[in-house]
């Protein structure tokens, strides 16, 4: 799998446990671009993670729950989608489910 989000449930309390959402991704070929965004359920996009990031053949995205204004998302699930591009104009898209929990 070349993008895995995890842990599938965090929460971003500062306790030190699973305080953030890690992206993680492996891919053989170099040279993709990336948009990677956070939607609440309903669709509405909250947080642009990436936008036309050049990815590196691996590395990690962290999301901290916050949204585009450095608010703190409500507890929830969460769409992770992945877009990622080449510069031939294939396209793939990820689609991943979190879930932002607060004790």
């Amino acid at each position: 799998e070349a993008f895995v989000v995890e842990p599938n449930i965090f929460s971003p309390d500062n306790d030190g446990y699973n305080d953030l959402l890690n992206i993680t991704y492996s891919i053989s070929e170099g040279n993709l671009l990336a948009n990677i965004l956070v939607f609440d359920e309903q669709g509405r996009l909250l947080k642009a993670l990436e936008r036309n990031a050049l990815l590196g053949t691996s590395g990690i995205i962290v999301w901290d729950g916050s949204d585009q204004n450095g608010n703190r998302c409500r507890i929830g699930n969460y769409i992770i989608y992945i877009e990622v591009y080449d510069a031939k104009g294939n396209v793939q898209v990820i689609k991943r489910v979190a879930t932002l929990m607060l004790k």
